[in-house]
């Protein structure tokens, strides 16, 4: 009997980070117009905001734009959001990319994800399978995934108010800065 309750010590054990904790944005708290900026983290230089502009058809949508050189800003592509604050789709010039199961990018803990997205140079929509294993310490999520070679990759993530993802600065494959630097966060 005692190893019975042994099995079932240890299946519970495993359970947990299949459960996994959302940490996803808490948008029931922002209001319309917060402005999140970043700029990529390398040798390549962009500005990019990223403003909520409230719900919509059951979403929280947020736009992006590109800050350019004149000052002025390029729209980029509007992103949709579930109440949990994960992300569902994406809109870029037309093609809405998709997210199945919404959750892998906004938990931590194990999620097998699946991505659709519009492939510009061979104009067809693609599938893509991602094994995801994420961990929470402190303010940063480290966002993980499993190379080709098995090996995982960890990107972390600093979250501030709402649990927007400030930054993702981390090192590349060759050792240089990549990802975002947070610049400034304005609310209305």
């Amino acid at each position: 009997m005692k190893v019975f309750y042994l099995i079932l010590a240890l299946a519970g054990l495993t359970a947990i980070p299949a459960m996994a904790t959302e940490v996803g944005i808490q948008f029931d708290q922002m209001k319309v117009g917060v402005k999140l900026t970043t700029t990529t983290a390398g040798f390549y230089q962009a500005t990019y905001i990223e403003e909520y502009v409230g719900r919509k058809d059951g979403f929280h949508l947020t736009q992006t734009h590109k800050l350019l050189d004149d000052g002025s800003t390029k729209r980029l592509n509007q992103v949709g959001y579930d109440n949990q604050g994960r992300k569902v789709f994406s809109i870029l010039n037309g093609n809405k990319n998709t997210y199945e199961p919404y959750s892998c990018h906004y938990v931590v803990g194990r999620c097998q994800h699946t991505y659709r997205y519009y492939n510009s140079l061979t104009k067809k929509f693609v599938t893509n399978v991602t094994r995801f294993e994420n961990r929470l310490d402190g303010d940063t999520l480290f966002v993980g995934t499993y190379k080709s070679d098995g090996d995982k990759f960890e990107v972390p993530f600093k979250l501030g108010p709402y649990r927007l993802r400030l930054s993702s600065e981390y090192k590349n494959a060759l050792g240089k800065p990549a990802g975002f630097r947070f610049v400034d966060l304005v609310q209305p």
